[in-house]
């Protein structure tokens, strides 16, 4: 237990410390990208230190977001929000990765061009963290994916239920309560400092709803995240 809360105090003050010169390199790599117009290699290599500096910064926010649902303090603030828009906002930052693996992608069925059509299902939950859970299960969706990813989200009596479905290969039996946990990877399995599924949990347990795992070595895994006590007469028919 004293292990992991020096862990935590670690990776806290990391994180901190590691903003403010990652501010500075990727904003000076824009300006020089901006100002100059660099060609050839230049332009690669600055190309390369921005998305680079984006993606690091990506992990700092995902540790951050852990570290104030890790803390015991962290408080929601609820509003009613459109879980279906959440869901394809989430979506939408992982297009560019999914097209360059040419993966395909559908959320209740529909494909990209139909997303602004999906039918509204409104429940009561703080945006930014259901926002933050479904993208962290769309990035594990990317990672393990063979061929495609499905996302669907549906209103139920007992709540919106939220699935991310991917082809890949699956999770041990034996691991299926393990990846929630703090800081575990499924061994063999994609790079990851693992704290993704296990702020999941906690998003779920803050709300007083669930998260969980269905997966069969080799035939993909589902993802679920049930947000309890759906609106009734809120979603547009």
């Amino acid at each position: 237990m004293e292990l992991e809360k020096n862990r935590d105090r670690f990776l806290g003050t990391l994180v901190h410390d590691l903003q403010n010169p990652l501010i500075g390199m990727t904003g000076f790599a824009q300006i020089m990208m901006e100002k100059s117009v660099p060609k050839g290699n230049d332009a690669k290599m600055l190309s390369i230190i921005r998305d680079s500096g984006e993606k690091m910064s990506s992990l700092i926010d995902h540790a951050l977001t852990y570290g104030r649902l890790n803390s015991g303090k962290a408080f929601l603030i609820l509003s009613d929000v459109d879980t279906a828009e959440i869901t394809r906002e989430a979506v939408a930052i992982f297009i560019p990765e999914i097209e360059e693996r040419s993966l395909s992608l559908s959320i209740n069925k529909e494909q990209h061009k139909n997303w602004d059509f999906l039918t509204p299902i409104i429940a009561r939950a703080e945006r930014e963290l259901l926002l933050r859970a479904v993208g962290n299960y769309l990035s594990n969706a990317v990672k393990h994916a063979k061929t495609r990813i499905a996302v669907t989200v549906e209103g139920k009596e007992e709540g919106v239920l939220i699935v991310v479905r991917d082809d890949g290969p699956g999770i041990p039996p034996d691991k299926l309560l393990q990846v929630f946990e703090n800081y575990y990877v499924v061994p063999g399995g994609k790079q990851g400092i693992g704290i993704g599924l296990a702020s999941v949990r906690m998003i779920a347990d803050m709300h007083k709803g669930k998260a969980w795992v269905e997966s069969s070595r080799g035939k993909g895994s589902a993802f679920s995240f049930l947000l309890p006590g759906r609106r009734k007469g809120m979603e547009r028919c």
